[in-house]
């Protein structure tokens, strides 16, 4: 066939310029993309992060055109017709000139211009001209403005002023109307302007296919050339489109990223908007060769397709399938030979699946010995450029093609899951590499001078389901780069960016900072990569330097302006790794430069990972030394974390950075020695091969286990006492590992966490570094003695064995056999290597030790390189740190390695404009509410018209609104047409439309559901139809699904018929006329026809069948009855007592609601006129449905469901039964069939009517023999006897008796009652109840222990169009019934099952949708699977059970009727499934619930925690059907419920009861009941076991006793601490009014527990009008219960979070205070756990709450100043994250001074011991002896104490260390005074401290004394000079002195009483 040759090119791109630049920025995986910018479309007008927001999108970037602008003298465009035209026609026309001079026809000379075409590619032209359309928009501006000033109240002279000045300005932008505006705002005249500045004659013309516009140009152009209509074609796409109307369009169909685009990645969610053009010039191929053109490809064929029915805005599989079928069929070879695909590639969640599904489909024909074939989306360098997005691509590959080299494919992180299917063709290639050379060879020896074709395709599919796919081919030798750009090309990808700046003052180094960061908010991420590149080429690394890591230009652009922000606030030195900021002035010498190499546990992926792939040194140390896996696994893990750390070696080395020393961590130790001179790179990656494989396969018994526990070493070791566990790392003061047999190291773990020491076990497969692993060590020491081991050449490794130095020349083989077993001395070898390092940088993979080295070292700057990660940023940190401290590494030798492009610091950026963005800046308005933004209110003429509804039939009304919508004449509309395929009309609007038809007809749209979608126009007025007729005729309204409960139930049920009186009758009407279906010469029927006659009921049928009567006839009564009563519309009686006509009666009901339906069921024996009488009775009270029974002597009852108790034993099956399953091997039945097997190792024999060898067949019973089941399969339909007879003598032959039965077989065909037949019906019945009839007669009957039948719950309930599936399965259970009664021994069971999900017969035939139309919930299958095991486990089990979850509002079946207790929160009950499932609403407001008024957080009235407890219990006692105490379980407030200022908020308690177990969720309308913010399970309390039970069992968990004897010890202290609790407590620190509090005072008050008296109270909750009635007690105690915690965190606002368990015991009526007493648990961040546990007067526990997790929500801030009760607990916190160890503290106010002892000769001593004593007792929360020595210094057993009076206070410190602290009044004094006190060296240190902490110098000076004073009670002598300032800061008050060793902690602060307004300094200090 003819191809075309490629032989002319040009493009304009974002960041492309050429094909030249496009194909670098490929290779160099370039990203175009920068924030929208604001002369394109204004982010605040249009931006919004909510896709949900109303005519607002919520893309943050785009890739646009910068710098292009059209050179109108160049082609000698008049000006006036410039400016009245799009500018997508003047790139369209640049460009193709570019293009034409390309292919060396430049103004299109040389081609013969009559044969010469333009077809491009285009969709609505371009965006300017969207945008000066709004010019012609003038009138409806005008008057929108005048109709809102006149409201406004302006006169009509003075808006007609405005007007007419308004209207200049709104013109203005855009420009005026002129006879070139037409055409220069057409798509077609793109082509066309085209033709005639060049002269063209061909024809010229614009396609527009959406997204493959420009490849349905290519398809065109070609099919011209190839008929001969054209000798040469200029084709492509350009466009120029981003606007509110595409990028809001986009945003509503989800289409757009919410975050970073990515192209066939696991997170890809959407696509960034691009824009541009390119154009291509073609000739056929002998022509080209002729002309002697250069040619980059041939197009060798093209397909296109289009998706059908498929979706309008998605991607359809086939259709683009089609498109590539043709498109090779065309090329002569198949797809299979392509070795890239350039995809679409849009980055959609659908879009990117269905394609790569559809290019493995086409590829999978592909030779197994082919690599698989390359994939590509140019969208992730320039983002999806719509109708110029296929030629971008198609340019892309070409010149991949016609270069040889497969591209890279940008924007992939993680590949999609359909690339790791097992049956994956395809692959994402990270690099370019070249062309695979498949087939070459066997070309070459055929002929030497040819070239193995290399080919390609290129796909484009665009909306409207238009696809194209174009073939690319090229035998020309490949045009290759150099080795050396494509290197540098390949090594430019960055995931961040290194930003250096220096400058010579701080000013000026702010200034520059401040300029690059403008500079880099507009710039694309390629750009930001050249602007990088740039700094680092000018920089004159003068003194004052900066440096900034940053991903984006947001990022960039903050960081770099915060570092100039504080450089203009007077700081000099930022090291902040963690923000990637860095900044010093004036570092004299180069820092010396320490290492840290990580050990095993270290990520990675093995590879090298980015910094490979960037790096070029890297990735030559990986082809060197090779990769291994990723993970955890030793021998792999081992080998990879050195060779990262030997990554991070090489890069430093080829930067020039000097490093001093090193210390190694585990393996690290390997690395070290490397450095250190021991080993080369070869031999430490194989040296750690082999260690890693040493210790995975040590021959060890016992494995062990490590842990790691967050405390020094010193407190470990306690931990141990004699234990086999070993301390395995010295990590740092707080981080410590241990090892050692599993079991001793868990208990170990016990003892820590009971000692409040955090903890976790580490993911190892051994004991490291313990005596477990000397094995390993053993095997290890034989390697290294057979390998040339060194020894140390090189000075400053610090070894973690030895914990010291290793000198040059020593050996190591003994050093490393130890180091396998012996304890890793981090700690100590750092801290060596510190003394002699400015920095530290970890070399290796991950963060660890720098986190280690924080603790160990803190005062040296520590940064991680973070290699073989996704990420380089950590090496840029390391660079950016080496940088700014002066190390001068080789930036310029880094930059120059990528590619870049120049960039201007003064660069002015140049962006295509949108006039409408020349509006004035409106930012000096307010905020306002626009309508477009909210939900807009539908307007009158929006609304159907009610004049349209017909009164007989919906058809017409249904016609007139589609036809209204699709805007057809009605007459268009017929009955036969789809909507959804012959309108197009989406399923959301067919739905709506039919939801407006039921309004206008009075009834209410059910549960939506799909299958409207596929309906025609009279299927859906038939459906319509059917539900309007049953809201005429007030039939009960369907329960809405959109109740959403806790979760999806399943129970099994039985009908209990429970004694009921018949119903008033609440009407009569006229004598009528009743026909009569019953056997002839039937007493009863006589006897009730005659009562029915003269009983003024009206018109009515009577159904009756015979006991011995056939089925044939019985079905014909049955369908001739049920069509008499739904034709007439009469009632409905069927009376039994023999074969049921039940199902039957239930299905005509629900068909035809209008039909009063009675179903009486008689007890044989019961006399007929009397039976005639009772019935009669019910059908006279009949107003809907109705079903009685009566017994033989007259007693009536009615069914109700009542749940099925389950009780545990065994199955009545063993292994050596054989079970006969029917029904296939698909659905419901055979999944309980293998669940059976698995569980009894039962056979299976199934019988089927498919034929063995069906595919399916043999597919699945392969499934079930390879999952071990004995399963064999049988032909035969259970229908025929003959068949069945036989097929049970193989089985009995083959595999013994059957002795079980498992009968799912069954047909179903829905169809409604008018349209049955007879033998429809009995088709129905056959499979069900003659199959079983079958089995059982080729069977012995005493055989048989298990019959199951599977029935329906249809059978009970009856459902629209299955009337005979109905009668099928309600005759099955009566068959079933029948053979219990028969046989005894065998246990017979029909379960009537609701509809199963994603399984079963229902699922397939679609009646799900009906079901969960009418309220039933499918059943999940493996639920369903476990309950039918549950049921067989049930000895007493009925013979029939339903099996349902919820049935919403089904007339024909019901439960029984449980009256609701009459509680506050059960306002309103929307579903009850009584002691299942319950439902309510409740309205709360400020009027009806006053508490809220006081329960307001900033401003916010919050529904209290324990008013969610009170509702939850409320639900659950409803459940439990009896008020009893309620134990609540794992409590979670997730989200705070707002009541709402003004009106009501509606809160929804979802309930769900299984057994003794309530679970409870608590909703609200504010999240439209979709979000819990509350939820818990409730329990029964046994209050006799709980009251004789101990308060506190021996089992409860430890901190539960520990809190037990705190709170005995506690309930000792009889007086209070006299705090004002409502003044201090709850006015200065919380948020709760008067009714909440109920605290009334502190006994005891401290950091970690307290415990508080508090108030019980019995006021009135809730209005008068509302039940008041609590099921738990006093609500405002309860919540004192948590928030009298709030004093052990004063400074912070805690509200509840979680509460593992509450139980609440009843408070005696007398009690009117309780005791509180909780200990905190654990704390973590912002997390405090508690336990409480709560007494009454006599000591009874009336309450205990276990791990009541409080968190920390918002500061508190005390402007008044501290109470000293509040203060203790603050400076405990805080001292504990500021001293080594913890400390235990408090502060009591000193009393009056107390009576003289006889012994006492110093008052006031007297009183401050006694003060003392209280201190100390408050701080330990027990009372403690104090002795004094005869010094007066106290001592205490067990600890160290510290005490200081002063303010009126007295403070106790306790700590296990010597502890001195001092608390003192600041009072001014003169200088002589202070020099006095002081000393000329105290002075000065006051006045260091004075400036650095702003404060006055009596405060500094004060300071100064007390930490004197502080040091002394350490028991020493305080020298003057040596307190000096320390240099570790610490915010809000804190200031760090030192004296020698001794770290003093200072703390200034105001106190508010006793003094109010005293400013005091506190000073603590530990001795070490």
């Amino acid at each position: 066939m003819v191809r075309l040759a490629i032989v002319g090119m040009a493009c304009r791109f974002p960041d492309a310029a050429t094909p030249a630049q496009l194909w670098d920025n490929v290779l160099a995986r370039r990203r175009a993309f920068r924030p929208i910018p604001s002369a394109r479309l204004n982010a605040a007008d249009y931006y919004a992060s909510d896709p949900a927001a109303a005519d607002r999108h919520y893309a943050t970037h785009a890739a646009v055109i910068e710098g292009w602008t059209f050179n109108r003298a160049r082609h000698r465009v008049a000006a006036n017709t410039f400016r009245s035209t799009d500018v997508v026609h003047w790139l369209a026309l640049d460009t193709a000139a570019a293009a034409l001079d390309d292919a060396g026809f430049p103004a299109g000379e040389g081609l013969d211009r009559k044969r010469t075409g333009v077809i491009l590619g285009n969709t609505l032209t371009g965006d300017m001209t969207r945008a000066s359309g709004m010019r012609l928009r003038w009138p409806y501006v005008r008057r929108t403005l005048a109709g809102a000033l006149h409201r406004k109240g302006w006169p009509a002279a003075q808006i007609a002023a405005f007007l007419d000045e308004y209207e200049a300005d709104y013109k203005a932008p855009f420009p005026p109307i002129t006879e070139d505006s037409l055409a220069g705002g057409l798509a077609n005249t793109i082509a066309g302007r085209i033709c005639n500045h060049f002269d063209f004659g061909g024809g010229g013309f614009t396609v527009d296919g959406a997204c493959s516009s420009s490849l349905l140009s290519i398809a065109q152009a070609g099919d011209a050339m190839l008929a001969g209509h054209l000798d040469a074609a200029v084709v492509g796409g350009v466009d120029i489109s981003i606007d509110p109307f595409e990028l809001v369009g986009f945003a509503k169909t989800g289409a757009l990223s919410t975050s970073e685009m990515r192209v066939y990645d696991q997170r890809s969610n959407g696509f960034w908007p691009g824009e541009g053009c390119g154009i291509l010039v073609l000739l056929r191929e002998e022509d080209a060769i002729a002309r002697g053109a250069r040619i980059y490809a041939t197009v060798a064929g093209w397909g296109i397709s289009s998706d059908g029915r498929g979706g309008i805005t998605r991607p359809e599989h086939n259709g683009h399938l089609r498109a590539i079928e043709r498109a090779y069929r065309m090329a002569g070879f198949g797809v299979d030979t392509v070795d890239y695909l350039e995809g679409h590639g849009a980055g959609t969640v659908v879009g990117d699946r269905t394609e790569l599904e559809v290019f493995n489909t086409a590829v999978a024909a592909r030779s197994a010995g082919r690599p698989p074939v390359a994939i590509g989306s140019i969208k992730g360098n320039i983002g999806h450029t719509k109708a110029a997005a296929g030629i971008a691509a198609l340019i892309k590959t070409t010149l991949a093609v016609h270069h040889g080299t497969i591209p890279p494919i940008t924007g992939t992180d993680r590949p999609h899951p359909v690339l790791s299917d097992v049956e994956n063709r395809l692959r994402l290639p990270d690099k370019a590499f070249e062309w695979p050379d498949t087939g070459a060879a066997a070309i070459a020896a055929h002929d030497p001078n040819a070239v193995a074709p290399r080919r390609a395709g290129v796909s484009s599919l665009g909306f409207g389901g238009s696809n194209a796919h174009v073939v690319l081919e090229s035998r020309l030798p490949p045009r290759t780069l150099s080795r050396a750009t494509s290197t540098r090309l390949a090594r430019s990808a960055q995931d961040a960016e290194l930003f250096v700046l220096s400058a010579a003052t701080p000013l000026e180094l702010a200034a520059e900072l401040r300029t690059v960061a403008a500079l880099a908010a507009r710039c694309s991420f390629a750009e930001l990569g050249d602007l990088a590149t740039e700094l680092i080429r000018i920089d004159a690394r003068l003194p004052i330097k900066a440096a900034v890591v940053a991903t984006g230009q947001r990022q960039a652009a903050d960081r770099l302006t915060e570092l100039a922000d504080i450089l203009a606030a007077g700081e000099r030195h930022r090291f902040a790794p963690g923000s990637g900021q860095f900044l010093s002035a004036g570092i004299g010498s180069a820092p010396r430069i320490g290492l840290m190499f990580p050990g095993q546990g270290a990520p990675g992926h093995g590879d090298g990972g980015a910094p490979a792939r960037r790096f070029a040194v890297i990735a030559d140390l990986y082809q060197q030394v090779g990769v291994h896996a990723g993970g955890a696994a030793t021998e792999q893990a081992q080998p990879r974390i050195v060779t990262a750390s030997l990554a991070g070696l090489r890069l430093l080395d080829s930067v020039g950075m000097n490093v001093v020393g090193c210390v190694g961590h585990s393996l690290g130790e390997l690395t070290a020695l490397y450095w250190a001179g021991v080993f080369d790179e070869t031999e430490l990656v194989r040296t750690a091969a082999f260690r890693g494989k040493a210790m995975q396969t040590a021959a060890v018994a016992e494995p062990g286990t490590m842990a790691t526990i967050f405390a020094g070493a010193d407190q470990v070791a306690t931990l141990l006492n004699g234990s086999p566990v070993v301390i395995a790392g010295y990590n740092s003061p707080k981080h410590t590992v241990v090892a050692g047999p599993t079991n001793a190291v868990d208990a170990v773990l016990v003892s820590a966490r009971a000692a409040e020491m955090r903890c976790r076990t580490l993911p190892v497969s051994h004991a490291f570094h313990s005596p477990l692993v000397a094995p390993a060590a053993d095997a290890f020491r034989r390697y290294l003695d057979e390998i040339d081991l060194g020894k140390v050449k090189r000075a400053g490794l610090f070894s973690t064995v030895t914990a010291g130095p290793l000198e040059p020349g020593c050996a190591v083989a003994d050093l490393l056999e130890r180091q396998v077993h012996a304890p890793v001395q981090f700690a100590a070898a750092l801290s060596q290597l510190a003394q002699t390092c400015d920095l530290l940088v970890e070399v290796g993979p991950g963060s660890t030790l720098s986190a280690l080295a924080a603790d160990v070292c803190p005062g040296i700057p520590t940064v991680a390189m973070e290699t073989d990660g996704d990420s380089v940023a950590g090496i840029l940190r390391t660079l950016a740190a080496c940088y700014v401290l002066g190390a001068r590494p080789d930036l310029d030798g880094f930059a120059a390695e990528r590619f870049n492009r120049t960039i201007s610091l003064d660069k002015q950026f140049v962006f295509i404009e949108s006039p409408c963005e020349q509006a004035p800046n409106d930012s000096f308005l307010p905020p306002t509410q626009s309508v477009a933004h909210g939900v807009a209110q539908p307007a009158v003429a929006d609304q159907p018209d009610p004049a349209w509804a017909d009164d007989t039939s919906s058809l017409p009304t249904l016609q007139r609104l589609i036809a209204e919508r699709v805007e057809l004449p009605i007459e268009e509309i017929t009955p036969e047409i789809h909507p959804l395929d012959d309108l197009h009309l989406s399923s959301i609007t067919i739905t709506q439309l039919v939801a407006d038809a039921l309004a206008l007809l009075g009834a209410e749209m059910p549960e939506p559901t799909t299958n409207v979608a596929t309906a025609t126009i009279a299927q859906l007025a038939e459906a319509i139809d059917d539900l309007a007729h049953t809201a005429r005729n007030d039939a009960p309204a369907k329960q809405a699904d959109e109740l959403t409960g806790v979760d999806i139930w399943v129970r099994p049920f039985t009908i209990d018929l429970v004694a009921a009186s018949v119903p008033p009758v609440t009407d009569r009407a006229e004598p009528g006329r009743w026909r009569v279906f019953a056997p002839q010469d039937d007493r009863f029927t006589a006897a009730i026809q005659h009562r029915l006659d003269t009983a003024r009921l009206g018109d009515g049928v009577l159904l009756r069948l015979g006991a011995a009567e056939s089925a044939e006839i019985a079905i014909d009564r049955m369908l001739s009855a049920a069509r008499s009563a739904i034709d007439t519309g009469s009632r409905l009686v069927v009376v039994d007592d023999g074969r049921d006509a039940a199902a039957l009666a239930k299905t005509v009901h629900l068909e035809a609601p209008a039909v009063r339906t009675t179903v009486v069921h008689l007890a044989p024996g019961l006399a007929p006129e009397h039976a005639s009488r009772l019935a009669c009775a019910d059908i006279a009270a009949t107003t809907t449905f109705r079903e009685v029974h009566y017994d033989t002597a007259g007693n009536r009852t009615e069914p109700i469901l009542r749940e099925l108790p389950l009780v545990e034993a065994d199955l009545p099956l063993g292994a050596s039964d054989v079970v006969a399953v029917t029904g296939g091997v698909r659905g419901i039945t055979i999944e309980c069939a293998v669940a059976l097997a698995k569980q009894t190792g039962c056979a299976l024999a199934l019988i089927a009517r498919s034929p063995a060898d069906d595919p399916d067949i043999a597919t699945n019973m392969t499934r079930l023999r390879e999952s071990g089941i004995a399963a064999h399969y049988f032909t035969a339909d259970v229908t025929d006897p003959h068949q069945v007879a036989d097929t049970i003598a193989t089985i009995r032959r083959e595999l013994g008796a059957i002795t079980g039965i498992l009968h799912g077989a069954g047909i179903n065909t829905p169809a409604a009652i008018g349209s049955l037949t007879s033998d429809h019906v009995a088709r129905t019945i056959a499979p069900k109840v003659d199959g079983l009839r079958n089995l059982l007669e080729s069977l012995r009957p005493t055989e048989l222990r298990l019959v199951v039948g599977f029935g329906s719950i249809i059978g009970r309930a009856g459902l629209r169009g299955e009337a005979h599936y109905a009668i099928a399965n309600d005759w099955l259970r009566s068959a079933i019934d029948t053979l219990a009664g028969e046989q005894p021994t065998c246990r017979c069971l029909t379960i009537e099952w609701s509809v199963w999900a994603g399984t079963g017969m229902g699922e397939r035939l679609g009646v799900l949708d009906s079901l969960v139309r009418e309220g039933i919930e499918p059943i999940p299958t493996d639920v369903g699977v476990e309950l039918m095991l549950d049921l067989l486990r049930t000895p007493a089990c009925p013979t029939s059970v339903i099996a349902i979850g919820r049935t919403g509002g089904l007339p024909t079946i019901r439960f029984d009727e449980v009256e609701l207790p009459l509680l506050r929160f059960l306002e309103r009950p929307r579903l009850h499934v009584p002691g299942i499932e319950l439902l309510a609403d409740a309205d709360i407001s400020t009027a009806t619930d006053p508490y809220l008024a006081d329960h307001q957080f900033s401003r916010d009235a919050l529904f209290p925690a324990v008013m969610g407890m009170e509702a939850m219990a409320q639900a659950a006692t409803a459940l439990f059907g009896a008020q009893r105490p309620v134990q609540l379980h794992d409590l979670e407030f997730l989200r705070p419920i707002i009541a709402a200022p003004e009106g009501v908020t509606t809160i929804r308690v979802a309930a769900l009861r299984s057994g003794d177990t309530v679970r409870v969720a608590i909703r609200s309308n504010t999240t439209a009941f979709q979000v819990d913010h509350f939820r818990g399970v409730c329990r029964h309390v046994d209050m006799a076991a709980d009251r004789a039970a101990p308060a506190i069992s021996t089992s409860a968990t430890e901190p539960l006793q520990q809190l037990a004897e705190f709170a005995h010890t506690a309930a000792t202290t009889t007086s209070g601490l006299g705090m004002a609790v409502d003044t201090d407590f709850y006015d200065r620190i919380m948020f709760h009014g008067p009714i909440f509090r109920s605290v009334e005072d502190y006994h005891q008050l401290a950091a970690r527990q307290c415990v508080a008296r508090i108030r019980v109270g019995d006021q009135r909750w809730f209005s008068p009008m509302l039940p008041q009635s609590l099921v738990l007690d006093d609500p405002a105690a309860r919540d004192a219960f948590m928030h009298a915690i709030q004093v052990c965190v004063p400074d912070s606002t805690l509200l509840p979070s979680k509460v593992a368990r509450v139980l609440s015991l009843p408070i005696a009526p007398d009690i009117r205070t309780v005791v509180l007493a909780a200990r905190e648990r654990s704390h973590e961040q912002s997390t405090y756990i508690y336990d409480v546990i709560v007494r009454d007067e006599n000591g009874a526990v009336v309450a205990i709450w276990e791990a009541l997790e409080l968190s920390a929500v918002a500061p508190i801030a005390s402007p008044s100043g501290w109470i000293p009760e509040l203060l203790g607990p603050y400076l405990q916190r805080r001292l504990d994250s500021l001293l080594p160890s913890p400390v235990q503290l408090a502060i009591v106010r000193e009393r009056a001074q107390l009576p003289v002892a006889d012994d006492d000769t110093n008052p006031r001593m007297s009183g401050r011991r006694e003060a003392t004593r209280r201190a100390l007792a408050a701080a330990l929360g027990r009372a403690v002896v104090i002795r004094h020595r005869p010094d007066g210094r106290p001592e205490i057993p067990d600890g160290h104490a510290s005490f200081s009076h002063g303010a009126g206070l007295t403070v106790a410190v306790v700590a296990a260390c010597p502890v001195g602290c001092d608390i003192e009044p600041v009072q001014d004094h003169t200088q002589a005074q202070w020099t006095g006190l002081l000393g000329n060296s105290g002075v000065a240190l006051a006045q260091m401290c004075s400036r650095a902490t702003g404060e006055s110098f009596a405060t500094a000076a004060t300071r100064v004394w007390s930490a004197r004073e502080a040091v002394t009670k350490l028991g020493g002598t305080v020298t003057r000079p040596r307190l000096t300032l320390d240099n570790r800061s610490a915010a809000d008050g804190w200031l760090a002195l030192r004296h020698g060793t001794d770290i003093v902690w200072s703390f200034s602060t105001t106190l508010a009483s006793p003094t109010p307004q005293q400013p005091v300094v506190f000073s603590v200090t530990e001795k070490g």
